[in-house]
This record gives C-alpha cells, structure tokens and sequence, in this order.
C-alpha cells in the first residue's frame, strides 16, 4: 500500500460583492509589535491611507484646544468624523473624541474601515474603527504586565544644563518616574453559558523637564 499527501495552497477569494477598504488588525499584532503608551488605536497608522491628525495644521492652528478629537486622520481629514464602536456600540465623545473605556489587554482584534464602507456605518464622515474585546470561557484564564521607569535608571542629558547657586552651569536629571501596569482575569459563572471577563489598567506618571537659561 502507498499513500501520498497533497499540499495545495490556494488564492484567497476576493470579496466581489463589497468595496470597502478596511484593514484588521488581530490580536496577535497588538500583543507583538511595539508600541508607546499602550494606546493599541496607534496601530491604526499602519494602514494605507491613515495618519496622526495632531500633527495637521487645521488641528493645531485654526481650532480651539479645547476640541478633541480622535487622533486618526483617514485620507487628510482633521479627526474628528471618525466614529468607534466597541463590541457594536459607538465609543465617541460629543467633540469627535474616543472614549478611553477599553484597555489593550481587553482588546481581541479591531477592523479598520477606511472608505467606502456599507450604510451601516453611514453616520461617520471619516473613518470608522470596530473594536471587539476578549470574553471569558469554561477555565479561568488571565494575565498581568508592567512596565516601570525611574530617573534611577536613566542616563544625564548633557543639554540639561542649569545655573546653581554659585552660578555655575550645573549638569542635572529632572525627575522622571512612570509607571503602567494592569491585568485581566476571565472565566465561567455557568459553564457553557455565561461567563465573565475583567480588565484593570493603571497608569502613574510624575515628570519634571529642565530648561536651561543660559546668560553672559
């Protein structure tokens, strides 16, 4: 007797019927690739077409501070037509800003829609991000992080240069601690039937800059 074992792989179908331009983003890419402040939104300037809208001048020049907005630009707008859905429900602020609701660790993938999206989403002028979060199971299951910073640790800046009391140029370390950290537990209050997940994220921050006054 023989046998033999055929490995074929095949071309993803496209999908004819629909014409939006969206990217997802899974929760193996927000578990791995880097990122600052843990804001796993920061993820959405890697699809085409998305950019950092504080950076615009319409952002900082021509409108008021006080306005928020999302920080995602979809194809040049100012940030603030996007709307963001959490598990099917929106997650906006009155000033076009997110909601802050979700921690990375409760994030299980999230879709970006970039143009040309279905009705549905017909109230967004920009783009729209959906956000689906972890759930619990039958065994228990969680996790825990932290991340940790303290001017202990870090190198001197050599333009930190101030005047001290006998006026001289003193090089000195602005005071600097940070600290995030959080974890998430989840598991079953019936099994098979209803089960429960929860996220906790902490973030403590104490900073100081020096600025140096140089006089003749």
């Amino acid at each position: 007797n023989s046998s033999s074992l055929d490995v074929v792989e095949a071309v993803p179908t496209l999908e004819t019927e629909r014409v939006h331009q969206a990217n997802t983003i899974d929760q193996k890419a927000i578990a791995e690739l880097p990122i600052d402040r843990r804001d796993y939104l920061s993820f959405s300037l890697l699809a085409p077409g998305v950019s950092d809208s504080k950076a615009h001048a319409d952002s900082n020049s021509y409108r008021v501070k006080q306005t928020p907005d999302s920080g995602l630009s979809f194809y040049g707008s100012n940030g603030r037509g996007n709307t963001i859905n959490v598990d099917g429900g929106e997650s906006n602020d009155a000033g076009g800003g997110v909601r802050t609701t979700v921690g990375q660790e409760a994030v299980r993938e999230f879709q970006i829609n970039r143009s040309n999206y279905t009705a549905e989403y017909g109230g967004s002028r920009g783009g729209v991000v959906n956000i689906v979060t972890k759930g619990g199971g039958n065994d228990i299951h969680g996790s825990a992080f932290g991340f940790f910073r303290h001017q202990g640790l870090d190198a001197r800046n050599p333009f930190n240069l101030v005047l001290d009391s006998a006026n001289n140029l003193t090089r000195v370390k602005p005071e600097s601690q940070r600290q995030q950290f959080g974890a998430t537990i989840g598991g079953p209050i019936a099994k098979d039937r209803t089960f429960f997940f929860l996220d906790y994220e902490q973030l403590r921050k104490r900073e100081s800059g020096a600025v140096p006054i140089l006089t003749d």
